[in-house]
């Protein structure tokens, strides 16, 4: 029964190898799974926030950017503050896509609160894949702890595809622990 589970679970999961460890100075730190074949980078001053990449290293045409803003104030949001800021902030994005607004999902996060829509490049639709034009963007915004927000694009040219579940399965793990 147990060797059963185990196998769906690797056979209908994106396998995560690597865990990386994102310095966020007075913050904490940021933890994030890293997808099996994907590289992640880091940019940024620890004191100030920082952007966090996630890439297939094999060459499929996808990209997670997560930018992390350190709050002034330790702020708890609240679930219906952050859906309506991130509602507005997405209002330029929705007017170029075929779905022409916003429609807000919440993210299964481990930790933290989010919410994210999927937004369909308007004038890609029906084109050839191109590397570097993403067909879809899922935009979000996460509060992860009382002095961390993100703001995050899950590029792809298919939500359902792979290396979209795959970028989803990361930031949905992904977490913020506090200095000690």
């Amino acid at each position: 029964m147990y060797r059963t589970i185990a196998w769906l679970a690797l056979l209908f999961s994106p396998l995560v190898l690597l865990a990386d460890t994102v310095a966020l100075g007075k913050h904490g730190k940021f933890d994030i799974a890293v997808p099996l074949g994907w590289d992640c980078s880091a940019e940024g001053e620890p004191g100030v926030g920082r952007g966090i990449t996630l890439r297939p290293k094999g060459g499929a045409n996808a990209q997670c950017m997560i930018t992390l803003l350190y709050l002034t104030q330790p702020t708890h949001m609240g679930k219906e503050r952050i859906r309506q800021n991130f509602e507005k902030a997405c209002e330029s994005i929705a007017a170029g896509s075929l779905e022409g607004k916003a429609i807000l999902r919440d993210f299964a996060l481990a930790h933290g609160y989010g919410v994210y829509s999927v937004f369909t490049d308007a004038s890609l639709a029906g084109q050839p894949a191109s590397p570097g034009n993403y067909k879809v963007t899922a935009a979000g915004m996460v509060q992860f702890s009382d002095e961390v927000l993100a703001i995050v694009s899950l590029f792809s040219d298919d939500e359902k595809s792979p290396e979209n579940a795959a970028m989803m399965t990361a930031l949905v793990g992904a977490r913020v622990v506090a200095s000690k």
